[in-house]
């Protein structure tokens, strides 16, 4: 019979060898014991395995029901959700889903698998669709991946935009699997959309009113040559018919002559105020860079505003520095700027002051040229300050009924300081004045004095000949002489001191003719001379060279046109010089305009300086005429019927026998950047109608005539006296 080992083991210790046969009494209670330790242990340990047994499942109690509750929590927590959310493991199928991912795919959670769920989901990136594979692959890479139009298609067939985003779930760093939450935005998408209808309805609307703006701008812009052409015929006449009046001695008509050209440069100036607003709003206004000398400008508008600033019983006061120099900008719009301040001034002031300063000035910015425009007029509230420089604004409405105009100068004023890189400020008192101060950049280095320009420049702008004699002289006596004798016969006399001063204003004014002396201190005659010569600008103008040097063979080797020794009775001056006047006398030119305002009051302005004028009423009329003339100078306009300003001078410089006819384009159209630049590659001068006076136009025409043709100045030889 088999014994188990546990009773073997204490037949050992109680010394029986032989289980089968009955031991002595003495090993038998020794057995006895053993058993009785035996069962006492083995009831000890079941009463531990017992606690033990008991301990663990109260353990595993609270453990399940913790973990219940902690399951009842997170289901509780991701049906509460309206965001989608599924599980799925290493190989995509599908571990769990929320009612919301139920509801969103219209299935219920136990018909769902991975599969499926992704059959339904359509997942992009970088414009691809990612299948299953793909998806769990990234995902397993630790990768997280988002796609907010991600679409996901109903059992019956409807798609669901939404926002889907696929993290990797990790268990002892290692990916388990994947959680995928998405949300329908059908909402957000929706907004979207009507907001992109709406964007795109403004944006239309805007554009619309943009383009209509622009239109009208434009329209504006182009109908310049329509609106200035007959008022510029208005004020043309006018001129003609005052110089007329004041010749014939009709006195009585004067004063409406003068109040008929007041009113037409007013109306002038207010359409220009109009035309220059829309050209900007057009994006059309560009800027024409030159340099040139301040003071020179400075003058020219002092002569324009001032009556204006003493009909209203103002004083104006001047205070300039002596030396300006130069200037890189564009004329024109300085000189509107300032005209446009000034007038301003002195049609809100009564019996008060006008005051014009300009200075040069140092500033953080750089050098400047400053220029401020003060007056002791009706003054502006601070409140008004910061809309004045708005389009159609004034202080006061009751303001444009009593002083008129449009509103418009200080807009466009503004546009152009900031088109110069430049700028406007305003400071006011009521009751007590405003100052207007514009900057504008300066160049740095500063020109001469130009005093001697500006008083020739006056000289020229106030006379009606176009024939000017630049005396350059060191003698008072002798200019003051020539003066005389020479006006007398119809020429404008210029002075110049000295040898530098001379050449200054030969360059400026471009004279008819030059008398100069040999001896004066500093340049004498001779490198005057020479450097007259010299110059490609100056080198065409005749020189007499007056005397009291008798060397008659260095004059001529350097390039004088005629020699007198001093003293010369005024007769045999006179008589020299008309052989020049003679030689201006005989110039020929054609007008090619097709309004015949304007076109005859060109032709009767260029007449009365001796000239012989053609006429065209087009380009085409032109060109035929040209095969049987040939102009010293072309007057060209550019908008024509037929054949245009452009098309034109495109023809004529095709051919070499009219390539060298000097040209002046004279237009109200308002030319861009490039077309400015075009012309000038083929004419010589661009002037604008309703911008120069008859006077004006003639002595332009003839300093590019004597500037383009020399050979009309070399017929005769010069006679020694």
């Amino acid at each position: 019979m088999a014994t188990h080992p546990d009773l073997l083991g204490l037949f050992e210790q109680a010394g029986v060898d032989q289980p089968d046969t009955p031991p002595d009494p003495a090993q038998w209670k020794k057995l006895l014991r053993g058993l009785n330790r035996f069962a006492a242990e083995a009831e000890r340990n079941q009463y531990l395995l017992d606690r033990t047994l008991e301990t663990l499942d109260q353990s595993s109690k609270k453990l399940r029901t913790k973990v219940d509750e902690e399951r009842e929590r997170l289901t509780s927590v991701l049906s509460g959700i309206e965001d989608g959310v599924c599980a799925v493991d290493r190989k995509g199928r599908l571990l769990f889903s929320n009612p919301a991912a139920s509801t969103l795919l219209d299935r219920d959670g136990d018909e769902l698998d991975g599969p499926s769920f992704f059959e339904m989901l359509e997942f992009h990136e970088g414009g691809e669709v990612l299948d299953v594979r793909q998806i769990v692959a990234r995902v397993n890479r630790q990768e997280t991946l988002r796609d907010d139009d991600a679409v996901i298609t109903r059992e019956d067939g409807s798609t669901i935009p939404v926002s889907c985003i696929f993290s990797p779930v990790l268990q002892n760093h290692i990916v388990s699997g994947a959680v995928c939450v998405f949300r329908d935005v059908t909402e957000q998408k929706e907004a979207a959309a009507r907001l992109q209808d709406l964007n795109r309805e403004l944006t239309e609307t805007r554009d619309k009113a943009v383009a209509a703006n622009r239109a009208k701008s434009v329209f504006l812009a182009n109908m310049s040559h329509e609106l200035r052409t007959p008022l510029n015929a208005v004020i043309g006449y006018t001129e003609l018919i005052t110089e007329d009046a004041v010749d014939f001695g009709y006195d009585e008509i004067q004063p409406d002559l003068d109040r008929i050209h007041t009113a037409a440069n007013h109306l002038l100036s207010l359409i220009n105020d109009i035309l220059d607003l829309s050209k900007i709003e057009a994006g059309r206004h560009e800027i024409v860079w030159e340099t040139f000398k301040l003071a020179g400008l400075i003058d020219d508008v002092i002569s324009t505003v001032e009556p204006n600033v003493r009909k209203n019983a103002n004083a104006f006061v001047i205070d300039c520095d002596d030396d300006l120099g130069h200037i890189r900008a564009d004329r024109i719009k300085v000189r509107q700027i300032l005209i446009n301040l000034l007038s301003n001034a002195a049609k809100f002031t009564r019996d008060g002051e006008v005051r014009l300063t300009v200075r040069a000035e140092s500033t953080e910015l750089g050098e400047q040229f400053v220029f401020e425009i003060s007056d002791t007029g009706i003054g502006i509230p601070e409140e008004k300050l910061e809309e004045l420089f708005n389009p159609f604004t004034q202080a006061d409405s009751s303001t444009t009924r009593e002083y008129g105009g449009t509103g418009l100068g200080l807009t466009i004023t503004r546009h152009f300081c900031q088109m110069m890189g430049g700028a406007i400020t305003a400071t006011s008192t009521t009751g007590e004045g405003s100052t207007f101060t514009v900057r504008l950049p300066a160049p740095l280095s500063s020109g001469a004095n130009t005093e001697a320009i500006a008083e020739a420049m006056a000289a020229l702008g106030t006379s009606r000949s176009n024939f000017t004699v630049l005396v350059i002289d060191d003698d008072d006596t002798m200019h003051e002489l020539l003066r005389r004798q020479l006006g007398r016969a119809g020429y404008v006399v210029v002075s110049a001191y000295d040898g530098e001063e001379g050449l200054r204003l030969a360059r400026t004014i471009a004279p008819s003719v030059i008398t100069l002396d040999v001896m004066m201190p500093g340049t004498d005659g001779w490198d005057v001379l020479a450097q007259l010569k010299a110059d490609d600008e100056l080198c065409h103008i005749p020189v007499v060279m007056l005397t009291m040097v008798a060397d008659r063979n260095k004059g001529y080797a350097l390039g004088a046109d005629d020699y007198l020794v001093k003293p010369v009775k005024s007769e045999k001056l006179v008589e020299v010089l008309e052989r020049f006047d003679r030689r201006q006398a005989t110039h020929h030119a054609l007008v090619v305009e097709d309004d015949p305002d304007t076109r005859n009051i060109m032709q009767r302005n260029i007449e009365a300086a001796g000239w012989q004028v053609d006429t065209a009423a087009n380009g085409r009329i032109a060109i035929e005429q040209l095969e049987e003339l040939h102009p010293d100078i072309i007057l060209l306009d550019l908008m024509m019927p037929e054949m245009d300003g452009f098309e034109f001078l495109r023809e004529i410089r095709k051919h070499d026998k009219w390539s060298d006819i000097p040209v002046v384009v004279v237009t109200a159209r308002q030319l861009t950047r490039a077309e400015v630049e075009q012309l000038q590659m083929v004419s010589e001068r661009i002037m604008r109608k309703g911008n120069f006076t008859g006077p004006e136009l003639v002595a332009e025409v003839d300093r590019v005539v004597r500037q383009q043709l020399p050979q009309l100045q070399d017929q005769s030889e010069p006679e020694p006296a």
